[in-house]
């Protein structure tokens, strides 16, 4: 009944500034003054303060009370009692210190943790209660406890909200590629978004403008059918696109505090339009500008929520509006057109086309018949090594630490990675004890003349010895090292820390970079026009525009089935020293260079061998 009572008197003591605090739906900014003053009160406290840190960083007061206290000045922050009453405070919810001022004890400092859960940012209230409430230090502390459960549930509170806005966001950014996934040409899809963004974000116009001929032309405005190029607003608007896109950043009237965005046009057409709201968000396709989406207002200004929807619609949007964008324009008639004019000059204004295109022809056949280069067979080909190390898992355990991933070179005998110890340590310990243990019982037969329990005792600490001495082999295992230079091609463990390996299981694998060579496969239509020691050429598919010279060493004189055909593996050695970047693995093309051919045989030389097999009698 006691205890009952006092629970009672606790929570009643709770100030009604909580029980407000409990609905808050306010700012952060507007919550935790509120909120500190509730606590100061419920301690009683002289003065307290709402501190914040990310991991790294330093403590930074966000509300402190009263107003203009210097709450850190007398808090050592990397003092030990410090970081030890915040370790308590994560641990427990709430710790209190006597602190004394020269050699009396003058006050408690107290440190209430506010972190939520899953936080990068810690919080914490420090709160400073005078020598005469220490009496009732206990329950002070008690309600303390449940005052931050408030703090607790705001924050939830706060995550539950912008979880929401962000899932209203998405699902509105999908409705809208579904309408516009409907739309099949490039003006009606252009109308469609400006129509679309209008209507949901409450806009008074919202505009469309793409890059054409390295200038920002308008494509679509919302709820207007007809564009006239030449008009004054039309020119305006792609002054005012043309200014966001070459600052490829996004423009807001009016401009957010500490911008240094240019906002000249944006500002003058604003002011012509009665002091409108403008947001200018420029759409980037592959990394590049393309485009700008303009959206005017008369109502409120754009928030950050907006913008963010904006921002992740104009990236889903622009791949589909350049898709069809491309699509729409025929790009032959236009190159023939050009074409033609060209030609037209130099050759007559009379049947301009057909001179040209007989012209082409004759020159096309003159090349074909009489000009040649060396015919290349082209042969896909792979980096290998002759030298390929793996590494096992030396017995059944969890990676702690991964000292190099796929791609690093290593030194030979260098640590490649470290397999968790602590249980092969705790069972070394055990078998350590039970080793004393049955050292000791055998000492003891031993005076008490019992020979046979001796013996016994004696063998059993034999047997403990045994696998003390497994178990520190397994510890020199746990450490797995390179057995010769050179890297790591395949393992990348990084997100496996922590994870259970097998006895045996591949790891890693290593291999040396001084003795690649590449293996290529040929298809047997072409075999017989190589000849080992045939020069040639190798390009990466990861740097095309590199070339690198080999020569034919070998063919194997098996051929391979596989879904192309009857493949035969070849092998070039390759001239010269190996580049750091050549990794093993890394495929890409090899062309090796047979007799000279002309372009027509090279053209045609597939179809007559068809028609040769197939017509022959």
């Amino acid at each position: 009944m006691a205890n009952g009572s006092n629970s009672s008197d606790t929570i009643s003591g709770i100030p009604e500034t909580f029980t407000r605090l409990r609905s808050f739906e306010g700012e952060p900014g507007e919550f935790w003054p509120k909120f500190l003053c509730g606590l100061i009160d419920l301690a009683k406290a002289g003065s307290g303060g709402i501190l914040i840190r990310n991991r790294s960083e330093e403590w930074k007061p966000i509300a402190v009370q009263p107003k203009g206290v210097k709450i850190l000045d007398n808090v050592s922050l990397e003092g030990h009692d410090f970081n030890e009453d915040v370790k308590l405070g994560v641990r427990n919810g709430v710790t209190a210190r006597s602190i004394e001022e020269g050699k009396r004890e003058t006050a408690h400092r107290v440190l209430v943790d506010l972190t939520p859960e899953g936080s990068n940012t810690q919080a914490l209230a420090l709160l400073y209660l005078p020598e005469k409430e220490a009496t009732s230090l206990a329950d002070v502390l008690v309600r303390l406890g449940l005052a931050r459960e408030i703090a607790t549930s705001y924050s939830l509170k706060r995550r539950l909200s912008r979880a929401e806005d962000s899932v209203g966001s998405f699902a509105s950014i999908l409705d809208l590629l579904q309408v516009m996934d409907a739309r099949q040409r490039y003006l009606e899809a252009a109308m469609t978004l400006c129509n679309e963004v209008a209507a949901r974000f409450r806009c008074d116009r919202v505009s469309l403008g793409f890059l054409v001929n390295n200038q920002v032309r308008l494509q679509a405005i919302s709820h207007t059918e007809k564009i006239e190029k030449k008009m004054e607003a039309v020119l305006s608007l792609e002054e005012v696109m043309e200014e966001a896109l070459d600052q490829d950043e996004e423009v807001m009237i009016p401009a957010q505090p500490g911008s240094d965005t240019v906002i000249r046009c944006h500002n003058k057409f604003a002011s012509g339009e009665g002091g409108i709201k403008i947001a200018s968000i420029p759409m980037r396709h592959v990394g590049e500008p393309e485009g700008v989406l303009t959206l005017e207002r008369s109502g409120d200004e754009f928030n950050e929520a907006e913008m963010q929807t904006l921002r992740a619609l104009c990236d889903q949007v622009v791949t589909r509006l350049e898709e069809l964008r491309k699509r729409d324009r025929w790009m032959g008639a236009r190159a023939w057109a050009t074409i033609r004019e060209k030609a037209s000059k130099l050759v007559g204004v009379d049947n301009t086309g057909w001179k040209l295109l007989s012209l082409i022809i004759a020159l096309g056949l003159c090349i074909l018949v009489f000009g040649g280069s060396n015919y290349r067979v082209e042969a896909p080909f792979i980096l290998k090594s002759d030298t390929l190390a793996q590494i096992p898992a030396s017995f059944d355990g969890y990676i702690e630490r991964v000292h190099f991933h796929v791609g690093d070179q290593v030194p030979s005998g260098e640590p490649l990675l470290d397999l968790d110890q602590k249980e092969l340590l705790l069972q070394e310990a055990s078998e350590r004890a039970e080793l004393r243990r049955h050292r000791s019982d055998a000492q003891r037969a031993q005076a008490e003349g019992e020979l046979a329990k001796m013996r016994s005792a004696q063998a059993m600490a034999d047997q403990s010895e045994a696998r003390i001495e497994m178990i520190e082999y397994r510890l020199e295992q746990s450490v797995l090292s390179s057995p010769f230079d050179g890297v790591v091609v395949e393992g990348d463990l990084r997100e496996r820390i922590g994870a259970p390996v097998k006895q045996g299981e591949v790891l890693l694998k290593i291999a040396q970079l001084d003795r690649l060579f590449a293996e290529g496969k040929v298809h047997e239509r072409n075999i017989n026009y190589l000849d080992q020691g045939a020069i040639g050429e190798i390009a990466f598919a990861s740097r095309p525009d590199e070339r690198f010279p080999v020569i034919l060493e070998r063919i194997e004189p098996l051929a391979m089935p596989e879904e192309e055909g009857n493949m035969f593996v070849i092998r070039c050695q390759l001239k010269g020293s190996v580049p750091d970047w050549w990794r093993p693995g890394m495929s890409g093309l090899c062309k090796i260079e047979s007799e000279r051919r002309s372009y027509l045989w090279m053209l045609t030389h597939r179809t007559m061998e068809y028609l040769r097999m197939k017509l022959w009698w």
